[in-house]
C-alpha cells in the first residue's frame, strides 16, 4: 500500500509540473501585470495580518513574494508558484518560481501566499544565482499577530506563509526550489530591434534607350541603439 501510494504520488508531481510547462516570468505583458498586482495584494494583505513584518522588512537585505501557491494535496504534495523579488529599498529586481515535489498525505493542503525574507546580502545573492532550495525539514511561520518578530532565522532565511482560506494544519515547505530571473533579462528577451526595410527602385539610362532597375534595401536600425530612418550620410573628406 506504502509504495502504491509513492507511486501515485510521484506520478502527481510528475504530471502537475509536466502541465505546468511556464517560464520563471511570465511571456505576456498582461500575465505580468497580473502578477505585479497579485504580489502587491497578498505582500499588503500579509502585513495587515502582522504589524511587526513591516519593520522585518525594512531591515532585511531584500524578499520575495509567491502569491497563490497550489497545494497538490494528499496524493503528492507537489506545489508550483511563481512570484517576484524586491531588494532591501523595495524595488522589484526579478521574477522567481518555485516547486516542491515533496511525496506524502499533506494535511490541511490548499493555496497559500508565500513570502521568503532574506537577512543578510550573503543570502540575498545566494537566492538570486538561481540555485536556491530550502531543505527538506524545513517549515514554514504561518501568518498570525507578532509572528515575523517571533520568528527565527535559518541560514539568513525566514519564510512566512498566509492560507487564502481557512487554517493551514501544517505548513512544511521543507524541498522547495527556486529559480530567479532578473528583470533586466525579461526586458531583453521582449524587445527585438526595430529594424524596417525599405525597397527604392532607381532607373539608371543608358545611350538613352536602355533602361534598368535595381532595388535597394535600406536599413533603418543604428546598432549601436539608435533607431535612425533612411541612409547614412557619408562624411565628407577632403
Amino acid at each position: 500500500m506504502k509504495s502504491t501510494f509513492a507511486l501515485g504520488g510521484t506520478l502527481a508531481a510528475v504530471l502537475l509540473f509536466g502541465s505546468v510547462g511556464c517560464s520563471t516570468a511570465p511571456e505576456k505583458a498582461s500575465s505580468r501585470e497580473q502578477l505585479d498586482n497579485n504580489a502587491d495584494t497578498a505582500l499588503k494583505n500579509m502585513k495587515a495580518g502582522d504589524p511587526t513584518l513591516a519593520p522585518v522588512l525594512k531591515h532585511s537585505a531584500g524578499w520575495a513574494i509567491f502569491p497563490s501557491v497550489g497545494k497538490g494535496g494528499f496524493i503528492a504534495g507537489a506545489a508550483y508558484g511563481r512570484g517576484q523579488v524586491y531588494d532591501a529599498s523595495g524595488s522589484f529586481v526579478g521574477y522567481s518560481d518555485l516547486k516542491q515535489g515533496t511525496i506524502g498525505a499533506q494535511a490541511g493542503a490548499e493555496a497559500y501566499d508565500e513570502l521568503i525574507v532574506f537577512k543578510d546580502e550573503a543570502a540575498f545573492n545566494k537566492f538570486k544565482s538561481g540555485q536556491f532550495a530550502l531543505s527538506a525539514n524545513y517549515s514554514a511561520v504561518l501568518l498570525k499577530a507578532n509572528a515575523a518578530d517571533a520568528a527565527n532565522w535559518n541560514d539568513g532565511v525566514m519564510v512566512i506563509v498566509k492560507p487564502e482560506g481557512g487554517a493551514m494544519l501544517e505548513a512544511s515547505i521543507g524541498g522547495q526550489k527556486f529559480s530567479f530571473v532578473p528583470d533586466a533579462g525579461v526586458r531583453e528577451n521582449n524587445t527585438q530591434p526595430a529594424t524596417h526595410t525599405e525597397r527604392t527602385t532607381t532607373t539608371i539610362e543608358r545611350d538613352g534607350d536602355v533602361n534598368a532597375t535595381t532595388d535597394v534595401k535600406h536599413d533603418t536600425t543604428d546598432h549601436s541603439g539608435i533607431k535612425v530612418h533612411g541612409e547614412i550620410e557619408p562624411t565628407n573628406r577632403d
